[in-house]
């Protein structure tokens, strides 16, 4: 009666999480590889662009930094010498 249709209820829908389950298996078995070598190039092709950019990033830094240190009075040049030493960190 009532408890027999809500019994039958949970198992149709466990039923249908299962089917739904298999399927995404399925999927996943038949184009599961080719999904995951495309998501490693792209994001590795983005790190490498990232990386190339910091370094072109941090390079221009270091000479903008070498220039203002010409031109900085000597009690500036402590702070200033601290921030091309980071930088020069950061670069390699």
């Amino acid at each position: 009666t009532q408890k027999q249709l809500e019994e039958q209820k949970k198992k149709n829908k466990k039923i249908e999480i299962e089917e739904e389950d298999i399927k995404f298996l399925k999927l996943n078995l038949a184009y599961g590889h080719k999904c995951r070598r495309t998501f490693l190039k792209s994001k590795l092709y983005k790190e490498e662009l990232k990386n190339e950019h910091y370094q072109l990033v941090f390079s221009e830094l270091a000479g903008r930094l070498q220039v203002l240190e010409s031109c900085c009075h000597e009690q500036d040049k402590q702070s200033l010498n601290e921030l091309q030493n980071w930088v020069e960190q950061q670069d390699n």
